[in-house]
């Protein structure tokens, strides 16, 4: 599906799909989870979005640049190897 036109004056469910890569169920669950921006305009019962909300709200969803890097191996290890020195000393004893 190619991509929609950023400078239309409104997206429908389909554009909003095909712009973040997903399903139009998708977009439908979402929308009815409250997970994303409200529709900006109703065209009967077709939910229409202004592409700058779309595109602002999928700038700021988390995984897009707000989740922080992975840490290390060494940080994500170092409380086990805190529990398991614990367990030696205490078998030492």
């Amino acid at each position: 599906m190619p991509e929609p036109d950023p400078t239309t004056d409104w997206w429908v469910t389909s554009d909003v799909a095909a712009y973040l890569g997903v399903s139009i169920s998708t977009v439908s669950t979402y929308k009815a989870r409250g997970q994303m921006p409200a529709p900006d305009r109703t065209f009967g019962r077709t939910p229409a979005w202004r592409p700058a909300s779309i595109i602002e709200w999928h700038d700021k969803r988390p995984g897009h640049g707000g989740r922080p890097p992975n840490r290390p191996p060494s940080d994500i290890d170092r409380p086990l190897q805190h529990a398991l020195n614990d367990v030696e000393q205490r078998s030492e004893a």
